[in-house]
């Protein structure tokens, strides 16, 4: 009887196991039905939805999102809204010194031709253009291996409450200053994550107008963790305004050398740069990289590789 009984109720227990299988997939089949979105979709909602607004096409975003490499770094978000915000030793020192000197006269020996036609061409000095690729990626051997378009939407995503609350944190433990500048720091630190955002989002809608001009397509892009790439390291927006063709194959393509180097060379002279003036030859470094110890490291490997 008890044998029965046993045989009965695994029966039965198998019987239930599939109609609830049954149940499953007719429920899955029907959310499918209905336009399901990914787990990625979902997270990223609050981007899509401000990328929208902004006028990304829908093409686009599931082209960012279907990429298996596209996905969220919570480090990226530490690291672009914080970064600065702290004192720390200038990263800077170390590239001009006896070693990047000889890489840098090397790279100039080798590419006096084009550097000199950048030159002339711009009025930017061939020690410059050599000395701020040096600084940016070493002559293009450090490019970066961070996804671009993960580190923008990580980055928009800094003003979602967790990561708001977990950048508070993070500043809060690593604050060393007296404990009254901690409040100011704090209101300081919620500006800048609205500023991170913005740019963030502002990054992305270029990077959409970048995908159809750059030769390599933009969600296969790798770069830095502040979102730059190439050997000049510039951003989306940076490409769209003064990458420029250098070899005139008709292509801009800032992994190729001479294209780099025109390109620097066109950023400066936009942004400033003037033979008789050094104020605004800082001011052109500077609006490169917004730090004082970047601009006195460029300036001082370009007069230190001189011939």
């Amino acid at each position: 009887m008890n044998k029965f009984r046993n045989i009965f109720t695994i029966r039965y227990a198998s019987v239930l196991m599939l109609f609830a299988v049954a149940l499953l997939f007719t429920f899955s089949s029907q959310v499918q039905s209905l336009g399901s979105k990914s787990e990625k979709e979902l997270f990223f909602e609050p981007v899509i939805n401000q990328l929208a607004i902004r006028g990304v096409s829908k093409e686009f975003i599931d082209k960012l999102m279907n990429d298996e490499n596209t996905n969220f770094n919570e480090k990226l978000v530490k690291i672009n809204v914080i970064s600065g915000m702290t004192k720390s030793n200038s990263p800077y020192e170390k590239l001009y010194n006896a070693a990047s000197v000889k890489k840098s006269k090397t790279f100039l020996e080798e590419n006096d031709s084009v550097l000199t036609e950048a030159q002339e061409k711009y009025g930017v000095p061939k020690e410059i253009i050599t000395s701020l690729l040096w600084i940016e990626t070493k002559h293009g051997d450090y490019l970066g291996n961070n996804h671009l378009p993960s580190v923008f939407l990580s980055v928009a995503m800094a003003g979602e409450t967790d990561y708001k609350n977990q950048n508070i944190q993070n500043l809060t433990n690593s604050f060393e200053g007296n404990s009254d500048e901690l409040p100011e720091l704090l209101v300081k630190l919620n500006q800048r994550t609205k500023k991170k955002v913005d740019w963030a989002l502002n990054e992305l809608v270029s990077l959409e107008k970048l995908d159809k001009v750059c030769p390599k397509p933009a969600n296969k892009l790798y770069g830095s963790w502040a979102g730059a790439f190439g050997m000049p390291q510039f951003l989306p927006s940076s490409y769209l305004q003064w990458a420029v063709d250098g070899d005139g194959n008709g292509k801009i393509d800032l992994f190729n050398k001479v294209d780099a180097i025109y390109s620097v060379a066109n950023y400066l002279k936009t942004n400033g740069w003037k033979t008789e003036s050094p104020e605004a030859q800082r001011t052109a470094v500077f609006h490169y990289n917004n730090s004082t110890d970047y601009v006195n490291a460029v300036l001082t490997l370009a007069e230190k590789i001189k011939i």
